[in-house]
């Protein structure tokens, strides 16, 4: 039934109902409003008109009372027709992004950010597409507008700090992260600035940022090494132009730190440079021993084998490999092997080739695939040398084959990685 039929049903009810009445009450009756004023009229009227009175003085003061419980629950089920409509076009915007379509994305932030250009929410996903396109600029544009509506949000400022660093502002990312401390204090956006702030040479704040990291809990052990490491960094950025000072304390930093395998082989660079070979290995010795990194022991290798030396050589390249484990020990034997080819000592190489293999299962790892690479690359250059021509051709191609699987940034770390080193090149 439409509205207007409604309408006329209560009008001819009500028609009825006081003509009903005026059959039931055909007499007058005489109401006293107040002392000095009466009303006088068919009793049906003046029964009809109290009762209507009644009634709305009723709905009056229903109405009173219900019209801020109806505007408020309205004004509910607005914000939650928007918040599904909100949450409608999020989906479909994310759906669009993650399928490539960041222009209908965006079109869709769009549309969000002009119902509501408060919507943080909306600015920073629209931030995103904007990045993936490549537009960095406009999107750190959108992003100092989301900043303006919510100068507080941690969320805005970390989406900033990533934005200036791609734009390879890193002075603006750290000051993003500054007001990321201040506002919410939090060990990844220490880290951050810290790491920076020594990227931009600003040493004191880097460790400023360190002392921060420490009180929101960082591990113990990187906190020592990275208080060391800046102090290092410091003492190298201050480097006085008198050799003796520089030494003295780059000693003083090593004694008080002697498992600080950077600060032991810059004392071995100034020995060697300086002439004294034999100090220069045993130092950078000793700083494999106290990183477990098999590149101080190659480069001790290199120093005897530079001095003619090639029994100590060996002697530090086997030393590398039984005081290493895991991976790195496989690297060690790598190293040991070409030190031998290096020598001429190929049956050496292909015995300690061949047990690659035995060190990874003993060690419980997988040979990683730049060392399976740089491994294939030395049995080549073994059997090249051995005069295996057939052996050596099938090990090439093995070798491009797989190097042709390899994305591009790991294919340039293994042919870096593989060649010999100028010390080494001569048997």
């Amino acid at each position: 039934m439409s509205k207007f039929h409604k309408l006329v049903v209560i009008l001819i009810v009500g028609i009825a109902f006081a003509s009903y009445a005026f059959y039931l009450n055909p007499g007058s009756i005489t109401v006293n409003l107040t002392s000095d004023w009466a009303v006088t009229g068919p009793s049906a009227i003046i029964l009809m008109v109290i009762f209507v009175a009644g009634m709305g003085f009723a709905a009056l003061v229903a109405l009173f009372f219900a019209l801020p419980r109806y505007l408020r629950e309205r004004k509910l089920e607005n914000r939650e027709k928007q918040r599904v409509k909100f949450f409608e076009t999020y989906m479909a915007a994310r759906s669009y992004l993650v399928s490539g379509e960041w222009q209908k994305a965006k079109d869709l932030w769009e549309q969000l950010i002009l119902r509501d250009p408060t919507d943080v929410i909306a600015r920073v996903e629209l931030s995103r597409s904007l990045e993936i396109s490549g537009d960095y600029k406009a999107a750190l544009k959108v992003l100092d507008a989301a900043r303006a509506a919510a100068p507080e949000s941690v969320e805005v400022l970390f989406r900033a700090a990533e934005l200036n660093l791609l734009l390879k502002n890193k002075t603006a990312a750290v000051d993003n992260l500054a007001l990321i401390l201040y506002q919410q204090p939090n060990k990844l956006a220490a880290r951050m600035a810290r790491d920076l702030s020594e990227e931009l040479g600003r040493l004191e704040d880097a460790i400023e940022y360190q002392h921060q990291l420490d009180k929101y809990g960082g591990d113990k052990e990187e906190s020592a090494f990275m208080h060391t490491h800046l102090r290092f960094q410091q003492l190298l950025q201050a480097k006085p132009d008198d050799e003796k000072e520089y030494n003295k304390a780059l000693r003083k930093l090593v004694k008080s730190n002697p498992d600080f395998a950077p600060g032991i082989s810059a004392l071995a660079a100034n020995a060697v440079e300086s002439g004294d070979i034999a100090e220069g290995a045993k130092l950078l010795m000793q700083a494999g021993k106290a990183s477990r990194e098999p590149r101080y022991w190659l480069n001790a290798a290199e120093l005897w084998l530079a001095d003619d030396q090639p029994e100590r050589a060996i002697a530090a390249a086997k030393a590398a490999r039984n005081d290493t484990d895991g991976n790195a020990r496989i690297e060690a034997e790598l190293n040991l092997v070409q030190l031998y080819i290096a020598l001429n000592m190929l049956e050496d190489a292909e015995h300690s080739l061949s047990g690659i293999d035995k060190i990874a299962e003993a060690e419980n790892v997988t040979v990683r695939k730049e060392n399976r690479q740089r491994a294939l690359f030395l049995s080549g250059m073994c059997k090249n040398k051995l005069g295996e021509t057939q052996a050596a051709l099938d090990v090439w191609r093995e070798l491009s084959a797989t190097q042709l699987a390899l994305p591009d940034k790991k294919r340039e770390r293994l042919l870096l990685s593989a060649p010999l080193s100028p010390t080494l090149s001569t048997p």
